[in-house]
């Protein structure tokens, strides 16, 4: 009744919207103007790349050839959302760059090693229960309390300082989001994005919401444990399932009960519920079990005594990290053996560190082929530096740093360094890390204080660097006074991101405030430029074109300057004395970052608002799109309406935005098909939230933050059938509810 008379109101009595002004060609509109779409995948999951800072402007390039020879669309109008698009990729690029001024300012005050320590000892080094903690229950929160795409950015270098692998870490984080991002800062996809796009009332808005947490609740018990299969094995995952499931029933059933009645604070409340009830579930170890070894532990106890009792003091006894594999010894040969190998579909188990024994670098050989003519000579050459003294011990003894030479076939797993340097005061530096890859995969992941030239697929030398640890005085930082200093960077994040997005607190209109101005001026036909007291730049009447495209940046609002910059500087104040990197390298390194990453963004928003932009000629392509197909495929819709939804937000990063673009197309095929609008509207919006998971801008925007260039690609391969499994489950869920 209500979806009726919220249809009647609005004059939707009888189908409408079937006219649509598109090209010449009818329903072919459909597979003309997905042709840049259709290029932009296939460039980057084939098996040679393009780097997405050449395919994403070549995809822009064929929109706008389309637009003009296909859609005959006003040029002027084109050549305005181009400006647009190079416009609007400032607000990824600024959050991105944000994040990563936070983390390098975490890393240099050394709060980022004192979490590291702190987490270990809370999670007890369970790589299970660091990726429900951090990855799950800590990015609900940020999610809830700012979107953007900033809890992947905040949680993904978190969780690869803490040794799991970057690619299943970024893989892992953008479906995470997937689940969190319905809502998103605050209710805005909902109260913003379908309110503004079908005019839905707050009622209205607290039943779409009420729908989709129920379709997000069965994707999360579904879904999150595949999800953490990314990062851990899979005989793990089931060992620990009834701990996964725990804390994602801890998480929802807040979030469903929040929905009932508010489209604004699920995310967020369930988010700090999950926080508090993981921990707990922690301590108690509620179905959390001991990782399972991968092999025995080696027969030559002597050789690794001193490294297993440091990884007992280290570890709680080491009962959850794996033993160091068995070496075998060909016959006739001093040399060990290849390890088996393990198959490219598991997930890649972690490796904290590389081990040197008797000045050899051991590494996981697994999956690495053997070696071939072309890698003999490394066996044979020189080390470019000098060589390590036998023996760990000598090593430690007589310099800080040295470089040592290991042949293909000593390459072996062995995860025991740890232990051996903790037990005897040294530690290795760990800023970030690096990966071999090879055919089959992931090889190994490795501290990045490990310095390794690359020549074929292996590791032929590598600068082991060993400092004093100076992190030893960390784990005495205990009292209250400590932990709230040494966290102050995340909970002035959260504090601030809360501060700005709640409407009633007053500082959201403070901050987005665009009545008074420093400066008003008109830059003749090219556009108009307004610098408000609050610092919101608007550049509006482009290029003077009949619809006035503009484009608005609020400098204090977009997670930037605040929180991040601010909790950054906070944090490089405090422990201004001890800090291990200057602020001005951090400065310098930081711009160094975001060339690559702002080239690809240009051409992925110049798209999007080509995809986006209409004129008094021609829908927008992505109406057009949506249109032809609600038209033409009757009930079939409903199968392909979350994918709809996450086209949307595949083009534009943004919940909010895809709802804005194919709501109202939704809306005209639930008035057509005479289903429930707000059944299928809550379809529209989990589509659109997991359609972020395989958004180009924010796959680079997460990637850059721990340093992966090009590999949208691969995260792409990784996640895109968990992905289909979300939609499907989302439309099965919803069916009952579209035609009750």
């Amino acid at each position: 009744t209500q979806c009726h008379c919220f249809r009647a109101s609005l004059g939707l009595t009888r189908p409408s919207m079937t006219e649509v002004r598109g090209g010449p060609w009818g329903f072919a509109d459909v597979l003309v103007l997905l042709l840049p779409i259709i290029f932009l995948v296939y460039a980057v999951i084939k098996p040679h790349p393009i780097r997405s800072t050449v395919s994403l402007g070549l995809s822009a390039t064929m929109m706008f050839f389309l637009k003009l020879a296909y859609l005959s669309s006003n040029p002027l109008i084109a050549c305005a959302s181009v400006i647009k698009g190079c416009l609007q990729a400032l607000v990824p690029v600024s959050i991105v760059a944000g994040a990563i001024f936070l983390f390098d300012a975490m890393e240099s005050a050394r709060c980022l090693a004192w979490m590291r320590i702190a987490m270990k000892k809370i999670t007890n080094d369970h790589p299970v229960a660091e990726v429900m903690l951090i990855g799950w229950a800590f990015h609900f929160v940020v999610e809830g309390a700012s979107g953007f795409g900033t809890p992947a950015c905040l949680a993904v270098p978190i969780l690869y300082s803490m040794g799991h692998p970057k690619l299943e870490s970024v893989c892992c984080l953008l479906l995470f989001n997937g689940f969190s991002a319905v809502f998103g800062a605050v209710g805005t996809p909902l109260w913003f994005g379908i309110g503004q796009a079908v005019g839905a009332s707050e009622d209205m808005q607290a039943d779409i919401g009420f729908r989709a947490s129920l379709a997000v609740t069965c994707n999360a018990v579904l879904l999150v444990p595949l999800v953490v299969n990314l990062l851990v094995p899979k005989a793990d995952v089931i060992r620990n399932l009834v701990f996964i499931e725990c804390v994602v029933v801890s998480t929802m059933v807040p979030y469903v009960g929040v929905a009932y009645f508010s489209a604004e604070f699920p995310t967020l409340i369930g988010g700090v519920v999950a926080i508090f009830a993981t921990g707990i579930l922690i301590q108690f170890k509620v179905g959390l079990k001991p990782m399972q070894k991968e092999s025995d532990p080696p027969a030559d106890a002597d050789k690794l005594e001193a490294g297993q009792a440091g990884a007992e003091a280290g570890n709680g006894g080491g009962d959850q990290r794996e033993a160091a594999a068995p070496q075998e010894t060909r016959e006739g040969e001093g040399e060990p053996a290849a390890p088996e190998t393990k198959p490219a579909s598991e997930s890649p188990r972690r490796v904290d560190s590389m081990d040197m024994i008797e000045g050899g670098v051991f590494d996981d050989r697994r999956g690495v082929p053997e070696p071939t003519e072309d890698d003999a000579e490394a066996k044979s050459a020189p080390a470019e530096a000098q060589s390590a003294p036998a023996g760990l011990g000598g090593v430690l003894a007589s310099q800080s740093e040295a470089t040592v030479l290991s042949a293909p076939d000593n390459i072996v797993s062995h995860p025991s360094i740890t232990a051996q340097l903790g037990a005897k005061g040294w530690h290795l530096d760990h800023e970030a890390m690096y990966r071999l890859k090879h055919d089959q995969g992931a090889a190994m992941v490795a501290p990045a204080s490990i310095y390794g030239k690359m020549k074929g697929r292996f590791l032929k030398s590598a600068t082991i660097r060993l400092t004093n640890d100076s992190h030893a005085d960390l784990e005495k930082q205990t009292s209250p006074m400590d932990v709230a200093l040494r966290l102050m960077p995340l909970w002035l994040t959260v504090v601030l991101l809360v501060l700005t997005r709640i409407k009633p607190i007053g500082l959201k209109e403070l901050l987005t405030e665009t009545e008074d101005s420093i400066f008003d001026t008109q830059l003749g036909s090219l556009a108009q430029i307004k610098l408000s007291t609050s610092l919101v730049i608007q550049i509006s009447d482009i290029l003077s074109t009949p619809n006035d495209i503009g484009w608005t940046y609020e400098l204090l609002y977009i997670p930037f300057l605040v929180p991040f910059f601010v909790a950054g500087f906070a944090t490089l104040f405090v422990y201004r004395k001890e800090l291990e990197t200057p602020l001005l390298d951090i400065l310098s390194g930081l711009l160094s970052r975001l060339k690559n990453p702002l080239i690809a963004l240009l051409g992925a928003l110049i798209l999007v608002e080509l995809l986006r932009s209409s004129d008094e000629v021609t829908d927008a392509p992505a109406n057009i799109i949506g249109l032809r197909l609600s038209n033409k495929l009757s009930h079939a819709f409903v199968l392909l309406s979350a994918l709809l939804g996450s086209l949307g937000a595949f083009f534009s990063g943004s919940t909010t935005i895809s709802n804005l673009t194919f709501g109202a197309v939704q809306q005209a095929a639930a008035v057509n098909l005479d289903i429930s609008l707000e059944a299928l509207l809550a379809v529209q919006a989990c589509g659109a939230s997991v359609g972020n998971a395989v958004c180009l801008a924010n796959i680079i925007a997460v990637s850059t933050v721990v340093g992966m260039e090009s590999a949208e690609g691969a995260v792409i391969k990784r996640i895109f059938p968990i992905f289909l499994a979300y939609c499907g489950i989302t439309t099965l869920v919803m069916l009952p509810f579209m035609y009750a």
